[in-house]
């Protein structure tokens, strides 16, 4: 994948997420929180903003499952991503198991199927898109004038 210009002079872990989804946007919420370090840096692939040509990855390859670029520049999807994420910010231990043969493949044949149907399972659980539980998040409403 082409290497953003910007990637070598930052010290993070950019990840590429959907923030359209509930669950996925929570999630990074969450995790942004624990980010002491600031080892995380944040980008959402639903935004119309984003262009996939700066970062070498194409937009339905970032939406169709978290993709990760680490500071030394390798890319990670998929579970690999996840667990990169979590143990930058101190929660590594939450997926080490993942590594196991096995459940390495499970989980990743779980994380396959949740990524294809994250926006129906955010939406069953009233996580919807304009729902961002973030006050720095834009709002789906907008004010109308005379209201």
């Amino acid at each position: 994948m082409k290497q953003h210009k910007l990637d070598r002079t930052l010290p993070h872990s950019i990840v590429f997420y959907d923030h359209s989804c509930g669950l996925c946007r929570n999630e990074m919420i969450k995790l942004k929180k624990r980010d002491y370090l600031e080892r995380l840096y944040l980008v959402d692939v639903s935004s119309p903003q984003f262009d996939a040509k700066l970062w070498g990855v194409t937009r339905s390859a970032a939406l169709e499952q978290l993709h990760v670029r680490t500071p030394a520049g390798v890319w990670l999807t998929g579970i690999p991503g996840v667990r990169h994420v979590y143990n930058e910010v101190g929660l590594g231990w939450l997926w080490w198991s993942t590594k196991l043969p096995m459940v390495g493949y499970v989980s990743q044949r779980l994380y396959n199927w949740f990524a294809r149907n994250r926006m129906a399972i955010s939406k069953g659980m009233g996580m919807y898109a304009g729902d961002s539980g973030c006050e720095t998040c834009p709002s789906k409403t907008t004010s109308k004038k005379g209201a």
